[in-house]
């Protein structure tokens, strides 16, 4: 089942993910680990978390894993890792030999092909779509329904993708690569089924992170995702400032329907936790909204007239603000008094 954790910034979605795990570890069976999955940058902050709610006993029960440390995990357990790993130096290399051959066959592309700053160009193409999971066969198809040179050029990209895979594969597995074939080793493994799952702190998945996301969703017993949206609005229109997130989780309900996999109610939680100013948090809650916002009779998102400029509201909002936050420092000792504990 796909369980929908919302909520704006602050609202506390992280503690209550890392409650509920814990809580759940605490009745899993003694094998049975609950995986934690974070973004690599928050995976020791996610650890010593857990080892102060758990203890060093409940902790061992929770799995906290990146999606490169997911994948690694999962390859050193059903085969994935073996081969020279391809570096930065070794790609640019690989890059080279194959602009060199194809040069003859490159008429756009073709007087660029010896240019290093041409090499690094291909090379940030290549891992951008690769992160998006755009194939070769897939810019052939956008070119047969392009016109004149996009049409070529897309031709052209293609071909050097094909022609630079085909080279790195003859000796090296690209770490670039590592998560397109994670989500391949678990079509075949099924590796999350009967598992629960929680994946917190992700602001965006690419199309690699959303492919291993459709596997966790048809094979885990239950999985939790924690989103910063706005849970009385997810409009996707491109005015509303978690748009990009709403589309993501209409993507995720999605993916949940084609495999007839259940999706509980999301739980919505409330804005305004981190402030303890009542200031910041009308204005965290109103700054970008299109309706009006008035904090002790200033109006702080009024907009502009003829005979009224914002310049004054945001003025007073300012001095507002600036007086509330020494407040705060002093009534705890210091700024970050301003805020609770971060989710």
């Amino acid at each position: 089942m796909l369980h929908l954790i919302l909520g704006r910034s602050g609202s506390g979605k992280t503690t209550r993910a890392r409650k509920l795990a814990v809580e759940l570890s605490k009745r899993a069976k003694e094998d049975d680990k609950i995986i934690f999955l974070v973004p690599e940058q928050y995976s020791f902050e996610t650890e010593r978390a857990f080892l102060e709610l758990a203890g060093a006993g409940g902790s061992q029960r929770l799995e906290v894993l990146s999606f490169k440390r997911l994948a690694d995990h999962v390859f050193r357990l059903h085969g994935g890792v073996a081969g020279h790993r391809l570096d930065d130096c070794g790609r640019t290399v690989l890059m080279g030999a194959a602009l060199e051959q194809l040069k003859p066959y490159l008429k756009l592309w073709g007087r660029h092909a010896a240019m290093p700053d041409f090499i690094g160009e291909m090379l940030s193409t290549v891992k951008e779509l690769g992160q998006s999971v755009i194939t070769p066969d897939a810019l052939r198809k956008a070119a047969g329904r392009a016109d004149g040179a996009l049409s070529g050029k897309l031709t052209e990209l293609a071909l050097i993708i094909d022609t630079y895979k085909t080279l790195a594969a003859r000796m090296y597995a690209d770490p670039l690569d590592d998560l397109t074939r994670l989500a391949e080793k678990l079509g075949e493994t099924r590796f999350f089924r009967g598992k629960t799952v929680f994946v917190d702190a992700f602001k965006d998945f690419t199309g690699q992170e959303l492919n291993i996301a459709k596997h966790i969703i048809r094979d885990a017993r239950d999985i939790y995702i924690t989103l910063c949206a706005d849970p009385w609005d997810q409009s996707t229109d491109g005015f509303n400032l978690f748009a990009p997130v709403s589309k993501t989780l209409n993507r995720l309900k999605l993916m949940a329907g084609e495999q007839g996999v259940k999706i509980a109610a999301p739980e919505k939680l409330p804005s305004g936790g981190r402030y303890k100013c009542e200031e910041l948090k009308a204005l965290e809650a109103g700054i970008f909204s299109s309706s009006q916002l008035t904090v002790d009779n200033l109006q702080l998102n009024q907009p502009p007239t003829d005979s009224v400029t914002p310049a004054p509201l945001v003025k007073a909002a300012k001095c507002r603000i600036c007086e509330a936050l020494p407040q705060a420092a002093n009534s705890e000792g210091n700024l970050n008094s301003a805020s609770a504990d971060s989710g």
